[in-house]
């Protein structure tokens, strides 16, 4: 069965779980550099690309007793690596050891070929807070880019302030906004243990299989589960603001679209009809969403205005038309259809009106997402050999280039900076998260408890947009 028709029986339940991860990091957290940091000249493009070689050193610790648990250069690292933009060098190949706040021996680092470095250290500060104080040097020019410093208030904001670093340490360079310190929302399916859970039309019978719609870092640290059932959940994406999620839940036996907030966990079930109610995708200013469905026969586009209940068909077809999405300027709403006898992409204004076909690379397209400024579009496209990747497609240009292997690869969203996507990919036994550079650099598994894989089936991520 093909993926776009699937209609993954996706649902969960709600455990109302309440998420609340204290932010006290941000722009205004940054200690006053001393050096006014000049952008180091990056140009992010597709295709062929030199990922920029950049050296992190071990944080020093200069507290008494036991240092911190989080490696904050190894989160640090991570999370450059992952975009596909930079290339960390190892640490087993650095040929000195350099010190927080000593001299730089630029000509070493040069010669183990990193263009830019960080040195930074730890201090306790107070009953159980940390100031982490950080350099980073433009290593071919022999300078210092920027020196900077974060408080935290307390040990378990160590990790997100390394996420804040990296963010800090990537639009330094590139000019870019980091993309580490944001969140990302999936559907994970396990085996029930328990045998139970609150809610579902399963209730008080045994149950195979948990669906859980889970929140979590952008490397996948500290999920957070907002809501569980017995029943499939499927199609999570986050609102442009506000921070909520619309999602199709199966409870009570059939299709229906939620919203749901992910701070206090309250819901709303958005209008039901017969049939399909699915594939919910919310307008630029979060103000209408496009939904597929088949309560006047085939799987159609419509637009569904939230405050007034007002719903416009956009689709007519014989086939099936399904996995809308909204062109970031919000003048057109871009589809999967099978009108013209293969999968392919669509798009056709928001009034409604004359429909045009986007792709022909191929006998199958599908499952579109647009980079948050609308120059690139990310899709899945079956290639010669049968197997499903991940496409980019540059609307200025009309090139294509496929930047994942497959052979099973869905879902793809784009970073709220336009730089990486996020996607699911059949793993060895089962389906996994993954994230990779739109460059189609660093492909790499995402870690759902920030530190290895943990036990399930995960789908149909969808990446946050900036706060």
């Amino acid at each position: 069965m093909n993926n776009w028709t699937r209609m993954n029986r996706w649902t969960r339940k709600i455990k109302s779980s309440f998420i609340a991860v204290p932010v006290l990091l941000g722009a205004v957290l940054f200690g006053a550099a001393n050096v006014v940091a000049e952008p180091v000249s990056i140009t992010i493009t597709e295709g062929l690309y030199s990922p920029h070689p950049i050296a992190v050193a071990p944080f020093v610790w200069e507290g008494i007793g036991k240092r911190p648990t989080v490696d904050v250069a190894a989160v640090i690292s991570e999370d450059l690596k992952r975009s596909g933009v930079f290339a960390p060098i190892s640490q087993k190949e650095f040929l000195n050891d350099p010190t927080f706040g000593g001299g730089v021996r630029f000509k070493v680092w040069r010669t183990m070929g990193a263009d830019s470095l960080v040195l930074g250290r730890i201090i306790p500060e107070g009953k159980n807070g940390l100031r982490i104080e950080f350099d980073l040097f433009d290593v071919y020019k022999g300078k210092l880019l920027s020196d900077s410093y974060v408080p935290i208030a307390d040990r378990s904001l160590l990790r997100n302030a390394s996420h804040h670093i990296a963010d800090y340490i990537y639009e330094t360079i590139t000019g870019r906004r980091g993309v580490f310190n944001t969140q990302i929302a999936y559907v994970k399916a396990s085996q029930d243990k328990k045998g139970s859970t609150k809610g579902g039309s399963g209730k008080g019978k045994p149950a195979k299989k948990l669906y859980e719609l889970i929140v979590a870092d952008a490397d996948g640290g500290y999920p957070q589960t907002i809501m569980s059932s017995r029943d499939p959940l499927m199609s999570p994406v986050w609102s442009p603001k506000n921070r909520k999620i619309a999602y199709v839940s199966f409870e009570g036996g059939k299709s229906q679209i939620y919203v749901q907030s992910v701070e206090t966990g309250e819901r709303k079930k958005i209008r039901s009809f017969d049939g399909v109610n699915g594939a919910p995708a919310w307008s630029p200013d979060g103000k209408t969403l496009a939904l597929v469905l088949s309560k006047d026969g085939d799987p159609e586009i419509y637009l569904l205005n939230i405050a007034s209940d007002q719903l416009l068909r956009l689709t007519f077809s014989r086939g099936i038309d399904t996995e809308p999405v909204w062109t970031p300027d919000g003048r057109f709403v871009v589809f999967t259809s099978d009108r013209g006898g293969t999968p392919q992409l669509y798009r056709v204004p928001v009034t409604g009106g004359k429909v045009k076909r986007l792709t022909y690379e191929g006998r199958y397209n599908s499952r579109a997402v647009f980079s948050p400024e609308g120059r690139y579009m990310a899709f899945v496209h079956r290639d010669e050999q049968n197997r499903y990747r991940i496409a980019v497609k540059d609307m200025h240009t009309e090139e294509m280039q496929l930047v994942t292997d497959g052979p099973l690869d869905e879902a793809p969203s784009f970073s709220p900076n336009g730089d990486m996507i996020l996607f699911a990919a059949k793993g060895k036994e089962k389906m996994v998260l993954k994230t990779v550079g739109r460059n189609g650099l660093a492909e790499t598994s995402i870690f759902t408890d920030g530190t290895k894989m943990i036990e399930g089936d995960f789908r149909q991520p969808s990446w946050a947009p900036f706060e």
